[in-house]
């Protein structure tokens, strides 16, 4: 292991076996990493956003990374190759590993997820180093640590499980700030999941900033205008296929 302890891992977790993995591959990577877990099997905190915010606190090195428990870092220099990234972009941006573009439908990203019992592309883009995105998948993503604690996570906006890096980085971007896609390889084994509260809160993410931002993506592929009319049908639109789906699932 070499390099200075100069980053930091977030990772609020509620699966010890996913997290332990987790935590193991990081420790077999080339750099010191700080790792900072949020244990929340008891519910503790009701949001990611408010569970993020209180680890930030804890974080006394350079830059940062927040992380889902379900991740596998396969080779040892991921975390080395990504600060070498983060050393390139300035410190109001952001820095993921799957990002979508208000100009495409297609996700960017290198990483695999798992399907069932097959590992696949989570997205139809492959990156090349690094790019401009315009959002971000909350799996893996980060940058420079003051940024973050001058930036805290929308708690109310984001008062769910989903969208905080999709919030963070239309903040970004309004602020002046750039969000980056970069080519590093993991496995993320979720292909993710939209509910409910997803629909809501990105209801509540368009008309936050419908004054702002004409029209957003997100790594899901949730696509929409912001402004009342639209944000509106479209979230009736996506509840109506979640309840259909569900219903349709009841008498399978």
């Amino acid at each position: 292991m070499i390099g200075e302890n100069n980053i930091s891992v977030i990772c609020c977790w509620n699966n010890s076996q996913q997290y332990q993995t987790f935590v193991d591959s990081l420790k077999k990577q080339t750099v010191r990493v700080k790792v900072i877990g949020i244990d929340n099997r008891k519910q503790q905190f009701t949001s990611c956003s408010c569970a993020l915010n209180f680890a930030l606190d804890k974080v006394d090195t350079k830059y940062v990374i927040f992380a889902h428990q379900d991740i596998l870092l396969q080779q040892e220099n991921v975390i080395e190759k990504y600060i070498s990234y983060l050393e390139m972009i300035n410190e109001n941006s952001v820095l993921g590993v799957a990002g979508s573009t208000f100009d495409s439908p297609y996700m960017k990203t290198n990483i695999l997820v798992k399907d069932k019992n097959q590992l696949e592309y989570g997205g139809s883009y492959r990156v090349k180093e690094i790019e401009k995105c315009d959002t971000l998948d909350e799996c893996f993503f980060g940058g420079y640590t003051k940024y973050f604690k001058e930036n805290l996570f929308d708690e109310k906006v984001c008062n769910a499980w989903h969208l905080y890096a999709v919030e963070l980085c239309l903040r970004a971007k309004c602020n002046g700030g750039t969000v980056y896609v970069c080519d590093i390889p993991m496995i993320h084994y979720s292909k993710g999941k939209t509910d409910a509260s997803y629909n809501r809160g990105f209801y509540n993410l368009c008309k936050a900033y419908c004054k702002k931002i004409d029209f957003i993506r997100t790594p899901c592929c949730y696509a929409c205008r912001t402004n009342f009319i639209s944000r509106l049908l479209y979230y009736f639109r996506k509840e109506l296929g979640r309840c259909l789906r569900s219903r349709s699932k009841e008498y399978d």
